[in-house]
Order: structure tokens, then C-alpha cells, then sequence
């Protein structure tokens, strides 16, 4: 499994509660993840265009000021299809939900959420991608398909 953390690319987390991304950065880290952190969806679109293919997989909160969960979603749809998002929300009925028609929301992991539960979540996102990861790399760009997860993570 370690493998898979060290080559898979950085692991965005996004959400405007420090501590919920002091955490997350660490239990991720200890993972061995490289993690890379925003506050809100206008600092996460720009490290999304600074670190481009080098983002793995994006942990999106979806309540955040400035650009919110479901704009910065938007964004990704549009910007870089098939780029896995996990949707992290407080709220008992998440405004997103994975569909097996978006490229993007992958899972869903509801808040409050133990460190080891995002470290299984990004795992299990990540290694469901990864041959479409190697396939892109050898043909271009593919489309995701199959790779869907919206159960609960123990």
C-alpha cells in the first residue's frame, strides 16, 4: 500500500477548518501521501493549476467561504474531467453525490470523520484510478469509469 501513496501523486485537501486539515495533512503524511492544502476553492483552484497532472485526488469540503464546494466542483468538472474528488460534508444529506455519470465525485465521506477513515477513503479513490492513471499516461487522457465508491468507510 505504500507504494501506491509514494507514486500517486499529491492528495489536495481542501476544507476551511485548521483543524481539520492539520489532521488530515498528517495523518495523510504518515500515510505516506504528499499533501498539498487550501482554505478555500480560490486557493485550491490555484495550487490545482500550479501542480496541474501532479494532483492525485482532491478531499473537498463543501461548505468554505470565498469559492464554496460546489463552485470549485464545477470548476474541476470543467478544468480537469476525471480528476477524483472526495465530497466532505457535515451535512446529513451531502449536496453532491457520487453519480455514476460524473468523471469527478468518486466518494463521499461524511464529517466528523477519524484520521484512518481519510487515509482508507483516499486509498481506496486511488487505487481504483490507478490504472486509468497508467493508462492516461501511456495514451494521453481517458476518461474514468467504474471506479465508485458511496458506502460509508469503517
Amino acid at each position: 500500500m505504500a507504494d501506491t501513496a509514494s507514486t500517486a501523486g499529491t492528495v489536495l485537501l481542501v476544507d476551511d477548518e485548521r483543524t481539520v486539515v492539520r489532521i488530515g495533512r498528517v495523518a495523510l503524511e504518515r500515510a505516506g501521501f504528499r499533501v498539498a492544502t487550501a482554505s478555500d476553492g480560490l486557493e485550491a483552484l490555484a495550487l490545482i493549476e500550479r501542480l496541474g497532472e501532479g494532483v492525485s485526488v482532491v478531499v473537498l469540503d463543501v461548505s468554505m467561504p470565498r469559492l464554496g464546494g460546489d463552485a470549485l466542483l464545477e470548476r474541476i468538472r470543467r478544468e480537469r474531467p476525471g480528476l477524483p474528488v472526495v465530497i466532505s460534508s457535515g451535512f446529513d444529506d451531502p449536496p453532491v453525490v457520487p453519480d455514476p455519470a460524473d468523471d469527478c465525485v468518486t466518494a463521499v465521506l461524511p464529517k466528523p470523520y477519524r484520521p484512518s477513515e481519510l487515509v482508507a477513503c483516499v486509498r481506496e479513490v486511488l487505487e481504483a484510478d490507478a490504472p486509468l492513471r497508467s493508462s492516461r499516461k501511456r495514451r494521453g487522457t481517458a476518461r474514468r469509469s467504474g471506479a465508485r465508491t458511496d458506502t460509508a468507510i469503517d
